[in-house]
């Protein structure tokens, strides 16, 4: 039996997803990256060709067709979310990766609780708690951001649980892979998706055959080394991943629960080569979309719970235009309403003007484009793959359907200069945007930029002003001076651009939040920006200022509006 027509991936399907017309570069960059997808995505087709007449288990997803019977390694895990905030509140919403970790433990039979430390818990909270439960392991989700911190709040819950097997994962493993098992003492590591390398290492497989896994060999032993086994191919079979467990999470106590809200994710990964980012290192180079059908059926199964909001969390949720058409298409024909964004940010390429309606009928009430400059050579230079002026045919757009937006910009790119940092201020200046975000350039270890910064701080065109421990530990892209400078483009010249584009971003934040008149009024009262920041995570950071904030703005309607 064959694949079915859907399942074939021919030219004409790879036009629709990754159509460049236009607003491409056509630059090689652009022509890898659609070669990538290209190449991707015809494995997939191979893959479901191959096992078509199987039936197969998730867990055996990759080259089985059945799962071994090992005796357990693990039955009971405690997960642990690390209390890492930037500039808004912390625990707003439970940690979706973490969630889908438990679901699918549970469907292989493996117990497994959380506790989150942005709720106020304490490392000793994790000790008591693992002790409580007897946990067999301890799992840690690890971010870049404060790295270091994190480390050391390992390295004393494993003081205080002798023998206790600890795993990590999280973006930050797939970064840094061996280091953190090295300055941390854990015993595990995982990288990119987690469900399977971690049920395996539940369920008793040899360490050695677990892809994806760091772990230490011959531990105690003067032959002691850490192994770093080859990474697991990307799944693409996200539909037979279970829904995230939130029911673990102790949910009243998330700001969000206050409107009803969660995250949701209808895809993974993204295709593109930012410069900047560093999701291709912990999701793959490729975008893993799940079927309109599923997502339909988890989000009547969060509606009929009562949740009535929808943070879209996906990357490039527009990346495949029909997908998600029919996703929108589909919640209006199912009566469901409910409020949703993309607030994560999309493509200002991929979207057209049928699909920014479908999306306010559907109850899409906000998008976030990333744009990243204004200025046209740094699209080029950062690897954008699209034109100043799509992007401005887009925000026009966008403006002209109704759709809230906003339009994300950085200062500090790698062969940025003070000159082309101002096109980007002057740019966001002259487009219709609800509001902008300027964000401090952060070289994330892995990323081009920091590989780039690397390279030229040996021929001293470019240095990092402080150890990569301290800048990830005291600086963030919302708040934060720059880390790094290069010959054309100073320090000094760096934070006077920062300056003004935070400025700008402010001032359209306090419009746009609190409307045209008292917005300017705040503008003029919060020129302190610690001040400022200070308000801003006594609004978004607890539950009494989001009620206030509620009932002081008149809610968005559910798109009933568009015709």
């Amino acid at each position: 039996m064959g694949p079915t027509k859907a399942e074939r991936i021919g030219d004409e399907k790879f036009t629709s997803i990754l159509d460049a017309d236009a607003h491409l570069d056509s630059d090689e960059e652009a022509t890898i990256m659609r070669e990538r997808q290209r190449v991707a995505e015809k494995e997939e087709a191979a893959a479901k060709e191959a096992n078509s007449t199987k039936i197969e288990k998730v867990i055996s997803a990759e080259d089985v067709e059945e799962a071994p019977a090992y005796k357990k390694r693990f039955q009971k895990i405690l997960f642990v979310v690390t209390d890492v905030a930037a500039s808004y509140g912390k625990a707003l919403n439970p940690h979706l990766g973490i969630a889908m970790l438990m679901s699918f433990l549970e469907k292989e039979g493996i117990e497994s609780e959380v506790i989150d430390l942005q709720l106020g818990y304490t490392p000793d909270d994790v000790v008591v708690k693992a002790k409580e439960i007897n946990a067999d392991a301890v799992g840690i989700t690890m971010f870049s951001f404060d790295f270091a911190n994190t480390y050391e709040k390992i390295k004393y819950m494993r003081s205080k649980l002798p023998g206790m097997p600890f795993v990590l994962g999280g973006a930050h493993i797939s970064t840094v892979k061996g280091e953190a098992l090295e300055k941390t003492g854990a015993e595990f590591g995982i990288t990119r998706d987690g469900e399977i390398p971690l049920s395996q290492l539940c369920l008793g497989y040899p360490l050695d055959e677990i892809k994806s896994l760091i772990y230490r060999k011959n531990i105690g032993m003067p032959q002691e080394e850490i192994v770093i086994n080859s990474t697991r191919k990307l799944n693409w079979k996200l539909d037979e991943l279970p829904y995230p467990a939130f029911d673990k999470f102790e949910l009243p106590r998330y700001i969000h629960s206050i409107d009803k809200r969660i995250p949701f994710e209808s895809s993974r990964g993204c295709p593109y080569s930012c410069t900047y980012c560093d999701v291709k290192i912990s999701m793959g180079q490729a975008f893993r979309p799940r079927s309109p059908e599923h997502i339909i059926e988890e989000l009547k199964h969060w509606h009929k719970k009562g949740y009535r909001y929808f943070e879209f969390v996906d990357d490039v949720f527009t990346m495949n235009l029909d997908r998600a058409k029919k996703v929108c298409n589909m919640i209006i024909d199912s009566g469901m309403e409910f409020r949703w964004n993309c607030a994560n940010g999309i493509r200002a390429d991929r979207v057209d003007e049928e699909l920014l309606i479908l999306m306010r009928k559907a109850g899409c009430e906000f998008v976030a484009y990333g744009l990243e400059t204004g200025n046209p050579e740094m699209l080029k230079v950062i690897k954008k793959a699209i034109t100043l002026e799509k992007a401005t045919e887009t925000f026009k757009l966008t403006k002209k359907v109704g759709m809230k937006f906003a339009v994300n910009f950085i200062i500090g790119h790698q062969e940025e200069t003070f000159e082309r940092a101002m096109d980007s201020i002057r740019y966001a200046k002259s487009i219709p945007a609800d509001y902008v975000n300027f964000s401090n350039m952060i070289p994330y270890p892995g990323t081009e930029i920091f590989r780039w910064l690397e390279e030229k701080e040996k021929t001293g065109r470019a240095r990092f002003l402080m150890p990569k421990e301290e800048f990830l530990k005291n600086s963030t892209t919302k708040l934060g001076l720059p880390v790094f400078e290069t010959r054309e483009f100073r320090y000094h010249e760096r934070v006077k651009a920062l300056k003004m584009g935070r400025a700008l971003a402010k001032k359209s934040h306090l419009k746009y939040r609190l409307g045209p008149v008292i917005g300017t009024l705040a503008y003029q009262a919060s020129r302190n920006n610690t001040l400022y920041n200070a308000l801003r995570r006594g609004v978004t950071g607890n539950k009494f200022g989001k009620r206030a904030y509620n009932l002081f703005r008149k809610q968005y309607d559910v798109g009933k509006d568009v015709k």
